[in-house]
């Protein structure tokens, strides 16, 4: 879509009008005040092609084109009877009924026609000469105003502003006498007339609304809500985003904590393991030594009594090993194979559990992967409604410029009432158009004194309750007004 051109026609009454043609000429007073995004060291860059009537000559130019289609249509008519030809009666009865009503300066005075583009458009505009950009800015506009049949009477390029834009105005009342009467199809054509002349540079219309609609896209991106409804709805959405956000931050805080524990255990689990190499390690050791000892004693004999003559006057000895070597054998493989089993059951735990807690590290990381891509996405969903949000604020400023002049305290002090806190506010509209004015209404609210509430001294009371007779003063102190403090 960025390769488009963005139209737009509004109608105007007598005051819009006025508003309108300030804001086109750069007609600074104090109705109607120069809106500050608009950079004045760069208004003379700015193209008027055709300057606006003042409200009152533009009410003269409707009724003059409504009064010479009557009399051009009551001469077609007469001339037309008097041919009695069926076919230019009916013509001419039609065109004659077309202009019968009468204009009324309070209904609607001019149709305004704005002339945009998407952002890649706006690279090939801005490469063009100045001069080449009016041509085709009036071109189209002309191309336009012709399939209304109405006149053109305001005519201005915009290069002062964030991106080069054109305004136009035309009359309320056709050519035919009849008031302008826009219908979607209209609309929808007179889009595809405006954006053709800039087709040779590559440039078109957007998708229309049916065929987006048809292509399966969402019904709160196709239709395009009034900047009223997106005060009320978009506050409501961002909340609920951030409600969503916090909520997979807590879970991911939560994963994130599951995993540090893990990490713990498995950490654990590493040192109980190296603790049982090493104590593996010494029984071979235990072992090797005991092998080592039973080989330097083996094949050994000892001498042992095993009977006594008479009186004692002798005894009978013979030669014993103090071990066999099978003996030997079988002592050291029993101790070999128990303390063998202990440290291999040992390790078999170890591992089991080591393969348990990878398998859970690598689960928690996955969850907490996906959390993280949840959060990123929420947090974009977010920023897109901020950002959606300051860009509606903008235009609205653009179109209304008392709107950047509005007094906020009402409205935020109903805010504070239902609980909101001043600092959240500020950051609702950090970085907007309205940033300004809310900050000043914040200030406001957070530091006015608070007048309605009497001194001490005035209800003759002492930091004790007293009054001045020593006595409990029984009459009520007034609640303040000023709400609760903020910091």
């Amino acid at each position: 879509m960025s390769l488009t051109v963005v139209t737009r026609i509004d109608r105007r009454d007598a005051g819009e009008y006025s508003g309108q043609r300030a804001h086109d000429h750069r007609i600074g007073t104090k109705e109607h005040p120069i809106p500050s995004y608009v950079d004045q060291s760069r208004i003379d860059l700015n193209s008027r092609i055709l300057d606006a009537p003042e409200c009152a000559k533009m009410h003269l130019r409707n009724e003059t084109l409504k009064l010479k289609a009557r009399e051009r249509a009551a001469l077609n008519y007469a001339n037309a009877l008097k041919s009695n030809d069926p076919k230019d009666i009916k013509k001419a009865w039609g065109e004659k009924q077309a202009c019968r009503q009468k204009y009324s300066r309070g209904d609607v005075v001019a149709y305004s026609f704005l002339l945009g583009f998407g952002y890649e458009a706006q690279k090939i505009i801005d490469g063009l000469e100045y001069a080449e950009q009016d041509r085709l800015f009036e071109q189209a506009v002309m191309d336009v105003a012709q399939a209304m049949d109405v006149e053109v009477v305001s005519l201005v390029v915009h290069r002062d502003e964030a991106a080069t834009h054109c305004q136009a105005q035309t009359t309320a009342v056709t050519f035919k006498g009849a008031k302008v009467r826009m219908q979607p199809v209209d609309c929808a054509r007179l889009q595809d007339i405006g954006a053709a002349a800039f087709a040779h540079l590559g440039i078109k219309r957007g998708t229309p609304k049916a065929e987006r609609q048809a292509n399966g896209d969402e019904w709160n991106k196709i239709n395009h809500r009034t900047v009223k409804r997106l005060h009320e709805d978009l506050p409501k959405e961002i909340a609920q985003k951030e409600q969503d956000l916090a909520m997979v931050q807590e879970r991911c805080q939560k994963e994130q904590a599951t995993l540090a524990a893990l990490m713990k255990e498995y950490e654990n689990a590493q040192l109980l393991l190296q603790q049982t190499v090493a104590e593996e390690e010494r029984f071979r050791n235990i072992l090797e030594q005991a092998l080592s000892d039973g080989r330097k004693i083996l094949g050994k004999t000892y001498k042992v009594v095993t009977d006594t003559g008479a009186m004692g006057l002798f005894s009978k000895t013979e030669s014993r090993h103090l071990y066999t070597k099978k003996d030997l054998k079988d002592v050291i493989h029993t101790a070999a194979v128990r303390e063998y089993s202990k440290v291999k059951a040992k390790e078999n735990a170890f591992a089991a559990r080591e393969l348990i807690l990878k398998g859970e590290i690598e689960d928690t990381r996955r969850q907490a992967k996906e959390d993280r891509l949840q959060v990123e996405e929420v947090t974009l969903k977010a920023q897109l409604c901020l950002e959606t949000l300051n860009h509606m604020i903008l235009k609205a400023v653009q179109e209304h410029p008392k709107l950047a002049e509005t007094n906020f305290d009402s409205h935020v002090e109903s805010l504070v009432n239902r609980g909101f806190l001043l600092d959240d506010i500020r950051d609702a509209v950090a970085k907007t158009v309205v940033e300004r004015q809310v900050g000043e209404a914040c200030k406001q609210i957070a530091d006015g004194p608070d007048k309605d509430e009497p001194d001490k001294d005035e209800l003759g009371e002492n930091e004790n309750g007293k009054d001045e007779f020593g006595e409990v003063s029984e009459q009520p102190r007034r609640k303040k007004l000023g709400g609760p403090k903020f910091s």
